[in-house]
């Protein structure tokens, strides 16, 4: 007989009932922070193990299929797509071709199948015909993108080499070929890691590395692999076309079969996560999760070469298992949960096996249902059938419980009739108990008396020598239908009803616990079985054990689908030392009782974001700024914690309250209600498990004027009037006499200015006219009437500049300019000038004082000019230094001491009235204003030096 391998491990499904939208998986791969993304025909999920947040084009993915998700050093999570284009999630924000110019540029011809991160921070996108595209990444952004003009199938880099695979079976190394496949590769057959690249031929795994091919590991027969996954260099999965999805690990330097997984239909990617779990895609059914310390568990699903397909009752026999079926077939499982032997074959529904017993002590094996089976068993895995006496006809009549007493006696329930078979006699004889016309649901044989315990429609009675005698008990639950007895201990019972729980009671009928419908769970109990102190029980909601002290039971465990069931509703269980055994709708199932008992591990809490009307903050952590008059924040969160389905509750208190309000999540709000700022403290838990580390942040509302400072701002208010009261009579009087004195001090000193200035003008004019005179008395009419003619525009200039107390400094150049050239008429070749700015400075900004600038000029060649009988040359500087403009009027003539000109000595009208207005102007502005005159040094010459504080014009 063929045998049926079971299930290493056994596994979680999450379909469409658990938040799937579709059960088309293509891809799954584990980020940085421990979540799940999972890619599939209808968008992308971000999984943390309890609930699924699906993303969408609207959201920001390139197309709603995306068929292989990578993730980059920086924690970036990319998509490529059936559209041929790619985009990526960062920091809660998607990048795709609508908000990136670079992926903009890239659409491949086919779906990408290969993603590879290669030096200098390039990006490598394979598509299925080839088309390759490089993009050039940094931390923060995609910097460039661009399509390569070659097709490859595959790319990976070794030291400073590249390489490439082209037409699925030629290797090129830096463009030039090395090396050809034996076979070619399909689009799924090869990935490139590191430094290596890795590919399955129909004999092996390879891999092609330093210009080798390697063998890693060779299988017998045809496997017909079509899909490679390298979880690293000593960890693979394959996937076949048979279904079955191979595990590689490397052990002592060797690659080895480490698990074979065959419950998924089409099966796609496999990916282990960072708790050692392996997550397996499927193409119609969703995602399949091995919890890593299920590793020792087994499952299997119904076969073809089981004699049934729902099996209703099981016990532990020794090395094997003995399971009934509904059509009353019999059959022997190995530990193992690989069908051995068939002990009985059966295609009668009527004879559906009710219950198995196994009598230790006589080594017998007793089936009840539609009739009455007995084996011998002994040491060697041997049954032998033994023949039932039947004098009683009770085959026409379903057996519907059955117990076994101490003393070797199997009480059967005929419905209608109470049996008693003595397995300790030869023949097995049957013998009538008690018969009625009420339908009787469940007996149990007391273990410390003679008496007999059954339940009809009646109630509970208990038989002694025939006669039946009812319990009087007035506790409304003894109306109810009791589908099972038990008797754990001497004058204790545990009766099982259908819709009011489990109750412990004396033989008196006194309840001293019920066991509720909350406790079981809100599921129907179908089975119950004592072990010692231990009592089993499950039915439509799972499985769970409670433990006895005295005469009350406490709850220890609860299994179900949410910590490893393949499904909640349990037909039949029997228990073996440290494995508990389960049949559910689902299958077969092996389950360590240790990872049973161990409380879940505690998840780990991730905030995703706070929303505050329309402000949000992305991965938010230390303090948080919230506007004014706040009154409700909105959180995203996360619980990540895989194989364990529970609900996840989130926790949430702020500083100073005592407990923790709970609420489901992913998504909830949290009411504020205070101002200023407090810490909010955030934990989460998945069913039973642990808390999670807290979480705290800092919340900060701004506190309302009125509100922040009534009491301080009454006090410095109240102390202010004070003040201003009681020296208000004093600083008054005196502000008045300040005043008078400044304003008479300032306007004297206005008027003083204003005269001055007036006076530069004469000044000027009589020079000129003097120049006039000269050329007059020498006859020289030309140069008098040319002199005259630029001395009129130097006249309109100066009655202009006398409206005015200050000007920009282009003008004030541009009329010594024009005075210049004036006296380079007069003195021609012996007079020469030159005016430099510094660098950067500009002329049409700068104000200065009206008519300061010409006395110097003036200066300058009266003393140096008319001094000399040589050319003389006149500089005049512009500079800035610090807050201050500096120009110097240099002349190369005799020099103060030549000319007996020195500014100790010699007496200059211009010169007085400079320094005159300089002090008026330093009194009146409050600012330093400058002038000296000095000779040159070593150098023939005079320099005057004016200091102006900087003004530029508004």
């Amino acid at each position: 007989m063929e045998k049926t391998q079971a299930q290493q491990g056994t596994f979680i499904h999450y379909g469409v009932s658990e938040g799937l939208t579709s059960n088309y998986i293509y891809d799954i791969i584990q980020d940085h922070n421990g979540f799940l993304w999972i890619g599939s025909n209808t968008g992308v999920y971000r999984f943390d193990g309890t609930h699924f947040r699906q993303f969408r084009t609207q959201d920001g993915v390139p197309d709603n299929e995306v068929l292989e998700i990578c993730i980059d050093k920086y924690n970036r999570v990319w998509f490529c797509c059936f559209n041929g284009r790619v985009g990526f999630y960062d920091k809660g924000r998607f990048f795709y071709p609508g908000n990136s110019p670079a992926l903009a540029q890239v659409r491949l011809m086919n779906y990408s199948t290969h993603f590879y991160e290669g030096r200098n921070h390039t990006n490598h996108v394979l598509g299925l015909g080839g088309n390759y595209a490089q993009l050039n990444v940094s931390a923060d952004s995609i910097l460039s993108s661009k399509i390569m003009p070659y097709k490859a199938n595959a790319y990976w880099e070794e030291g400073k080499d590249n390489y490439y695979l082209a037409d699925r079976s030629i290797i090129c190394k830096n463009g030039q070929r090395i090396f050809k496949l034996r076979e070619p590769l399909g689009p799924r057959m090869s990935v490139a890691k590191g430094n290596t690249f890795y590919y399955l031929l129909s004999d092996g795994l390879f891999c092609f590395r330093e210009g080798k091919e390697r063998l890693l590991f060779t299988w017998a027969g045809k496997l017909e692999p079509w899909q490679l996954e390298v979880q690293s260099p000593g960890h693979f999965f394959i996937t076949c076309n048979d279904g079955k999805v191979i595990e590689l690990r490397e052990q002592n330097g060797v690659l080895v079969l480490y698990r074979t997984f065959t419950d998924i239909y089409s099966p796609g990617h496999a990916w282990a996560d960072k708790e050692g779990g392996v997550w397996i895609t499927s193409l119609a059914e969703g995602l399949y999760y091995y919890p890593d310390s299920k590793q020792n568990a087994r499952a299997i699903r119904y076969t073809p070469q089981w004699p049934g397909k729902i099996i209703t009752d099981m016990e532990v026999c020794g090395a094997q298992i003995i399971t009934g079926f509904e059509n009353g077939s019999v059959a022997c499982f190995s530990k193992e949960l690989v069908l051995d032997t068939i002990l009985y074959r059966s295609t009668n529904k009527e004879m559906m096996v009710k219950t198995i017993h196994y009598d230790s002590a006589l080594s017998k094996v007793i089936v009840s249902g539609g009739c009455i089976l007995v084996w011998q068993a002994n040491g060697n895995k041997e049954f032998h059938s033994l023949k039932v006496v039947n004098s009683l006809r009770l085959f026409a009549r379903t057996v519907k419980d059955a117990e076994i007493s101490a003393s070797g006696k199997l009480y059967l329930n005929g419905i209608r009739h109470l049996f008693k078979v003595d397995i300790t006699k030869p023949g097995l004889p049957v013998d009538s108990v008690f018969e009625s016309r009420t339908r009787k649901y469940a007996v149990c044989p007391d273990i410390a008396s003679a008496k007999i315990w059954y339940s009809d429609m009646d109630g509970l009675h208990w038989l002694e020598q025939g006669t039946p005698h009812p319990i009087s008990a007035a506790h409304p639950f003894f109306q109810e239908r009791i589908t099972d007895i038990k008797m754990p201990a001497p004058n204790l019972l545990v009766l099982t009803t259908e819709s009011e729980g489990i109750a412990i009671t004396d033989t008196l009928g006194n309840i001293s616990q019920l066991i509720s419908l909350k406790e079981l769970h809100w599921g129907a109990i179908s089975k119950t079985k004592i072990y010692g102190d231990q009592l089993w029980l499950s039915g439509e909601a799972g499985i769970g054990m409670f433990r006895r002290k005295g005469d009350k039971y406490s709850p220890v465990l609860w299994v179900n689908k949410n910590n490893g069931l393949l499904s909640d509703n349990v037909l039949t269980f029997c228990l073996e030392q440290d494995f508990l055994y389960v049949v559910t709708a689902e299958g077969l199932q092996k389950l360590p009782i240790e990872s049973l008992t161990q409380q879940p591990d505690k998840p780990r809490l991730l905030l995703h974001s706070i929303q505050n009307k329309a402000q949000v903050w992305m991965n938010p952590s230390g303090t948080i700024y919230l506007p004014e008059q706040s009154k409700e924040i909105k959180l995203e969160c996360s619980a990540i914690a895989f194989g364990n389905t529970a609900p996840v509750i989130f926790a949430y208190r702020f500083e100073g309250a005592d407990n923790f309000i709970e609420t489901p999540g992913p998504f909830f709000s949290i009411p504020l209600g205070f101002d200023g700022h407090k810490k909010l403290y955030l934990r989460c838990r998945k069913g039973d498990s642990k808390w999670s580390e807290e979480t705290v942040l800092l919340l900060q509302i701004p506190v309302p004027f009125l509100k922040r400072w009534p009491v301080i701002l009454s006090l410095c208010l109240s102390a202010l009037i004070l003040i201003m009261l009681a020296g208000n009579y004093v600083a008054r009087r005196r502000r008045k006499r300040q005043l008078s004195e400044q304003d008479m001090k300032l306007q004297v000193t206005l008027l003083k200015l204003h005269a001055l200035q007036a006076m530069m003008n004469p000044h000027f004019v009589f020079n000129a006219m003097n120049a006039i005179q000269g050329y007059i008395n020498d006859h020289d009419r030309y140069r008098a009437n040319k002199y005259l003619a630029k001395f009129s525009k130097l006249i309109r200039a100066s009655l202009n500049s006398s409206r005015e107390s200050k000007n920009m400094l282009s003008k004030e150049l541009e009329y010594i300019r024009n005075y210049l050239d004036l006296e380079q008429l007069r003195f021609e070749d012996r007079l020469s000038y030159t005016i430099e700015l510094e660098l950067g400075l500009d002329t049409d900004k700068i104000l200065l004082p009206v008519m300061l600038l010409q006395p110097l000029a003036e200066n300058a060649v009266i003393h140096g000019v008319m001094a000399s009988n040589k050319p003389v040359k006149i500089t005049i500087s512009c500079t800035i230094a610090e807050d201050s403009l500096v120009i110097y009027v240099r002349d190369n003539g005799p020099g103060l001491r030549s000319t007996g000109s020195a500014e100790g000595t010699h007496k200059s009208l211009g010169l007085d009235m400079i320094r005159s207005r300089l002090q008026l102007l330093s009194e009146v502005k409050g600012k330093a204003y400058r002038f000296q005159l000095k000779d040159n040094g070593e150098e023939p010459g005079a320099t005057a030096i004016l200091c102006l504080a900087l003004e530029y014009h508004s």
